[in-house]
């Protein structure tokens, strides 16, 4: 049974257009008794076999056999529904054959449901924490106006980041998520010294303009320096060899600089346009 089992599993996998080099005991057993009239028993057969090849067809004290197949690496939002789809195939086999139970395993199936389950909760708990330090700013500032002016300059960085990674076709993966999560904290620590420079200025006596500019000339140079440093740290990461660290060192700078951008252009802009239209 097992031998038509696995033979079942062989030809669902080859059919499957995005999966390719299948090999199994079928294969063998294809191979052995092609053109012969008289079957040659496989299991028997496999008896002639060194100890580590055999095991790589099937081991009899486990009640295991196994099915290798390759298939070309892509994002996990786009692979998963596919081993989804092939397991629902591998369901049909198992209630053709009682007992018998068809697991999807290895690297790449397994990585691939921990990634996108870790990206996914990654992303809520990203989602959350821009609401969190959108009110927390307001709170800490007295302000709502600067909890509300705050949220484009911080979501800057992340649709930049974002909109990378589409063009680019790497897709969201692990590591760009976690720089989202650094460049995102960056961006909203350099908002936070520019809305609280802002508040101190204007507190001094200043007018919008005045303070805006008192604001820039102040936050500007440290701001710059800063990014700077911190572009040095995370851009000796593009000399990686590893394509994830590599995207996370370029996902990480574009973040950095479009903050930069951000607080320095859009947040001051945002400042002037509000508080004159308001008064």
């Amino acid at each position: 049974q097992i031998v038509e089992v696995v033979g079942e599993v062989h030809r669902e996998m080859e059919n499957t257009p995005w999966v390719k080099n299948v090999w199994s005991l079928h294969s063998v057993d294809q191979w052995v008794n092609r053109g012969r009239s008289d079957g040659v028993d496989i299991i028997d057969y496999l008896q002639n076999f060194e100890p580590n090849i055999k095991e790589k067809l099937m081991t009899p004290d486990r009640r295991t056999a196994m099915v290798s197949a390759y298939f070309k690496g892509v994002d996990a939002e786009e692979l998963l529904p596919k081993l989804k789809q092939m397991e629902a195939q591998f369901e049909s086999i198992e209630q053709r054959f009682p007992g018998i139970k068809v697991s999807l395993t290895g690297l790449s199936p397994l990585s691939v449901r921990a990634s996108y389950a870790m990206i996914e909760q990654l992303n809520k708990g990203l989602l959350m924490a821009v609401s969190f330090i959108i009110v927390l700013i307001a709170l800490l500032l007295y302000s709502i106006k600067s909890g509300l002016l705050s949220i484009l300059p911080n979501l800057l960085p992340i649709v930049v980041g974002g909109g990378y990674l589409y063009i680019s076709g790497s897709g969201l993966q692990f590591y760009s998520v976690i720089a989202f999560t650094i460049g995102f904290g960056i961006a909203v620590d350099s908002t936070i010294h520019i809305l609280n420079r802002y508040r101190i200025s204007q507190d001094a006596g200043l007018n919008t303009h005045q303070a805006v500019r008192e604001t820039i000339i102040t936050m500007g140079p440290v701001l710059i320096v800063s990014t700077l440093v911190l572009a040095a740290g995370f851009g000796a990461t593009l000399l990686s060899a590893i394509p994830m660290v590599e995207l996370f060192g370029q996902v990480s700078l574009i973040m950095l600089f479009t903050a930069l951008i951000g607080d320095l252009l859009l947040l001051p802009a945002l400042i002037r346009v509000v508080n004159e239209r308001s008064s």
